[in-house]
């Protein structure tokens, strides 16, 4: 594993596509979307500036579990919050929805350095503060989070074709 190897996962010219894609799609206003794309590439290069400069094997096996986790927490907020609106008969914010996208697509580029068995922890522990508060309400069922009450809602990662 090197910084190198992840630098060239997180610029791939795929994902740098799906991003616009994603964006360009979204119901959302022009100055949104370059806000939005803005974001992303923000999330992106801090990201590269701190693995440069931990350029170890050992800041490496350090630094991106923690950068999956704080990608992971920001797509579980974003699809937290379109949840319960949805839940509540409220409409669902698409600039929310779109940044779940996005921070969706750049931490699965991180997929690939870390262990499954890691993911599956790290996701173990992020979702516990979700199953203390009502364990016969919210759950993560691999991909999704999945609320049940007196309706079930169901909100999915977006799957990727990513090569």
């Amino acid at each position: 594993m090197s910084v190198a190897n992840v630098e060239t996962e997180l610029r791939r010219p795929d994902m740098l596509r799906q991003w616009q894609s994603i964006v360009a799609e979204a119901n959302i206003s022009d100055a949104a979307r370059a806000h939005l794309l803005s974001w992303i590439y923000s999330e992106r290069d801090m990201s590269l500036r701190q693995l440069q400069d931990v350029d170890s094997d050992a800041g490496l096996e350090l630094l991106l579990p923690l950068k999956y986790i704080e990608f992971k927490s920001h797509w579980i907020m974003a699809n937290t919050q379109l949840q319960f609106c949805l839940y509540r008969g409220m409409e669902s914010d698409q600039e929310t929805a779109t940044r779940a996208s996005l921070i969706s697509l750049l931490q699965s580029c991180l997929d690939p350095f870390i262990s499954e068995t890691d993911r599956e922890q790290i996701d173990r522990f992020l979702f516990k503060p979700l199953a203390g508060a009502d364990r016969d309400e919210v759950r993560i069922e691999s991909d999704r989070i999945v609320i049940e009450n007196a309706k079930r809602i169901i909100i999915k990662k977006r799957k990727t074709n990513l090569s």
